[in-house]
């Protein structure tokens, strides 16, 4: 007879600022129900699991031991110990103690003259793409430095010794205090994990490959941490940044970033390379049913934490050395997931027998960003965020139209933050169809709601597919989404990316402080910026009477160029060319919250 503990989960709503915009929080992914729960863990049991937990929105909603197992036994954890060695990497990285991309050669130096191992970066030993031979039986971390390079670094991914090479320049790097230390001191501690290191070498080191014990519980607060972007209890212990660069794969093997497997997909000759490719991720990448942002440690024995930030979820599984693989990843998390991954609702919406003005939304974490650029009473072009927006039980999101003044967009001005004046206009509801539409309804005082269908923008045929994800963009070629400067909130600039061409409508304010937006199509050019003609409406119907189709007054004049010159998919340079004075302000893809969104063509 196992021992269980089943809560319920606490609903919360919330709101999130981009900038000082206040924006509502989507209708949260539900958490397993009880019998998917009952299913996973019948069949976990099955295979010999003694231990599983599971958080939703960081809620414990269900607990159980079983075939031995029992809350207080520490765990071995296997090559699931990686996962915090990988995250230690990433936090030494943000600690200043290397870059990632320097070469390891500057402490290891009996690496120097090696035209292999003297280009063997950190993040090569951290992706297992260092080239090293994988070396066995060592009795201590220097002895692992004198593995040989088998492979040109980078080109290879080699499932190996790599964590205890990490550890050994680690440690060279630290000087006097021991990486069990560290690793006390930088996580272990503030997550409350009792580590247990069993099978040390004979020098006394950790084996940072696979020697962890720990309790299934304390092992949840790892990917807690992790789903909720590198926080825990209000204090950051690791950045955003640094967490997903973590959880970004390489050439080599996408699947795979600092000791963490991802849902990515691989190259076909993959599998035949590396065999824990294979018994770990590829039957999982191949699950039609598992979002793209899902990251998990493993380790043998079938040892399991899995994060899924899309869907609210960390499990952590564990099993005796005598399972005898039994555990199969994707039959237990058929069991428990839900079978089709969340909508991300990131799109330009408009009604196209009513162009000229739009509702832009970025979705991120477990927040939609709405912002509606419309026309003011007096039908001049003006924009309104929607805020505190709350899901009913259909999941409807209501919530009020807001107004807001601040700085104009011009050169010399300093981040001045915007002002939110004090009267609510009115209130909105917006129901996200299945299909990608949009329903939206907007009630004025006592007038009845008028409601429109809004679908998504596309210069082509249809629209960019839009996708969680807590991987780096910085490699994306498509820069669809919401984009701003947070050293001056307030405005920002929403892009529609397809092909060699953008759409943009960037919300700002006029020379008097008052809300205004601008439209513009890019082309890409031979230097491979992107410009066009920026068009500022003069008029349109105001957005308190549209009792029929709403117009805008056309051609609009043109009032300068825009140029966008991508530094990555990540970070651009907004140039804007207006009555022969020229602005250029950096702009970045705006991330409020993991799971952040990428899109494609």
């Amino acid at each position: 007879m196992g021992i269980t503990r089943t809560l319920l989960p606490r609903v919360q709503h919330g709101l999130a600022l981009l900038g000082t915009l206040a924006a509502g929080m989507l209708w949260a992914a539900p958490p397993p129900t009880a019998d998917q729960i009952a299913a996973a863990r019948a069949y976990h049991e099955s295979a010999g699991g003694q231990g599983l937990v599971i958080l939703h929105d960081g809620q414990l909603i269900h607990e159980s031991y079983a075939n031995g197992g029992n809350a207080n036994t520490q765990v071995l954890l296997a090559s699931g110990t990686k996962g915090f060695t990988g995250l230690f990497g990433a936090m030494a990285a943000e600690d200043g103690l290397y870059r990632l991309d320097d070469p390891v050669a500057e402490v290891v130096p009996e690496w120097s003259s090696d035209p292999r191992r003297s280009r063997i970066t950190w993040r090569h030993l951290l992706t297992m793409t260092s080239g090293l031979d994988d070396v066995k039986e060592q009795s201590s971390w220097e002895s692992f430095l004198q593995a040989k390079a088998v492979a040109d670094p980078g080109t290879l991914f080699d499932y190996g010794s790599a964590p205890n090479v990490f550890g050994a320049a680690l440690q060279r790097k630290l000087g006097s205090e021991k990486v069990a230390d560290y690793m006390q001191r930088r996580l272990f501690g503030p997550l409350g994990i009792q580590v247990s290191w069993r099978g040390n070498f004979s020098d006394g080191n950790p084996q940072l490959s696979g020697g962890a014990y720990v309790r299934t519980r304390e092992w949840a607060n790892l990917g807690e941490m992790v789903r909720l972007g590198g926080r825990w209890k209000g204090q950051t212990l690791i950045s955003q940044d640094r967490l997903e660069q973590a959880l970004t794969g390489t050439t080599p093997n996408p699947a795979y970033g600092l000791y963490w497997w991802l849902n990515r997909e691989v190259p076909d000759s993959l599998a035949q390379t590396a065999p824990q490719f294979e018994r770990h991720i590829l039957g999982l990448i191949e699950a039609a049913f598992l979002p793209d942002d899902f990251a998990m440690a493993a380790g043998a024995y079938e040892q399991r934490l899995y994060v899924i930030p899309s869907l609210q979820l960390v499990v952590a599984r564990n099993g005796p050395k005598s399972a005898g693989g039994r555990f199969d990843d994707v039959a237990f998390l058929s069991r428990l997931l839900p079978p089709v991954p969340p909508r991300n609702h990131t799109a330009l919406y408009w009604a196209p027998l009513e162009p000229g003005w739009t509702l832009a939304v970025s979705h991120v974490g477990e927040q939609v960003f709405p912002v509606w650029m419309t026309y003011g009473e007096d039908g001049s072009p003006e924009w309104f965020s929607l805020e505190s927006l709350k899901p009913d039980a259909q999941g409807v999101l209501r919530g009020d139209i807001v107004r807001w003044t601040g700085s104009p967009f011009a050169p010399g001005t300093g981040p001045v933050p915007p002002q939110r004046t004090p009267a609510v206009l009115g209130t909105v509801t917006l129901l996200f169809a299945s299909n990608g539409d949009l329903e939206f309804g907007v009630k004025l005082g006592s007038e009845p709601v008028r409601t429109r269908k809004l679908v998504p923008f596309a210069i082509d045929a249809k629209p960019p597919t839009c996708v969680f994800t807590v991987g780096s963009r910085a490699g994306s070629g498509n820069l669809s989404g919401l984009w701003w400067n947070p050293e001056a909130p307030g405005w920002g600039v929403n892009v529609v990316h397809q092909g060699s061409r953008m759409f943009l409508a960037g919300y700002t304010y006029d020379g008097d402080g008052t809300p205004g937006w601008s439209v513009v199509l890019l082309e890409r050019q031979a230097d491979g910026s992107y410009r066009g003609d920026m068009g500022r409406p003069v008029a349109g119907t105001p957005f308190n009477r549209t009792e029929g189709l709403a117009v805008t007054n056309f051609p609009l004049p043109l009032v300068g160029t825009m140029t966008l010159r991508p530094e990555n998919g990540e970070r651009v340079t907004l140039e804007i060319d207006a009555a022969g004075v020229l602005t250029s302000t950096p702009i970045r893809r705006f991330s409020g919250a993991l799971p952040q969104t990428e899109c494609t063509d």
